[in-house]
């Protein structure tokens, strides 16, 4: 071994494929000829590019099925094997559809209208000037100069958001003095049957 075999032995991955230039190669031949050590590190890069030629074996079927089996085996068990996402969703759109039925109900025999509707309006305008408010050029972002018209901008939301709470308040006691007990202890039991239904669903092992 000389000071050129560093030079050499980086270049026998190319001596083996073929890619130097036939001067190079002819060199790298007359130098593996007179160098031991050079011709063991050849050996060894004969050998990996042996193993890398080795054509590429496909599992048996029958070995590939057995893996297959044994992972299916030990595969931890689902947390709700017998849970029914669609089932579970057709018992709520069930009970959706019976609650808003019975409130149409209510309303068509003369029951007076909640402020409800009126107040899903104002929280879509709530939500609206306080999207406007932060967007650039909203009443936030236009500097101490119009320090005014956003005390006043915050006061026309503030105003919204208190009267939205007064009228789902008033929503709830219109419902409340409207319906009679027989009728709260009906809705009752409808609401617990649902969700018992809804928890026998959901139960594990249920099918």
């Amino acid at each position: 071994m000389n000071k050129h075999c560093d030079y050499w032995r980086e270049l026998i991955p190319e001596y083996l494929d073929g890619e130097l230039p036939a001067r190079t190669a002819g060199e790298m031949a007359r130098h593996l000829g007179s160098c031991p050590a050079c011709r063991r590190e050849l050996a060894r890069w004969q050998s990996l590019f042996a193993l890398l030629d080795l054509p590429e074996e496909e599992p048996a079927p029958a070995l590939t099925a057995g893996i297959m089996a044994k992972l299916e085996e030990s595969a931890p068990p689902s947390v709700y094997p017998g849970y029914r996402p669609a089932g579970a969703l057709g018992l709520a759109l069930c009970l959706l559809l019976a609650l808003a039925a019975g409130f149409l109900g209510w309303l068509w025999a003369g029951a007076p209208v909640p402020a409800l509707p009126k107040a899903i309006g104002v929280l879509f305008r709530i939500l609206d000037d306080l999207w406007h408010s932060f967007a650039p050029g909203g009443f936030i972002h236009t500097g101490t100069g119009e320090a005014a018209g956003m005390l006043q901008g915050w006061a026309a939301v503030a105003g919204r958001v208190v009267w939205l709470f007064w009228a789902i308040g008033e929503t709830l006691l219109v419902l409340a003095r409207s319906l009679s007990a027989g009728i709260w202890l009906i809705m009752g039991a409808l609401g617990l049957a649902c969700g018992l239904m809804l928890n026998r669903a959901m139960r594990p092992g249920t099918r």
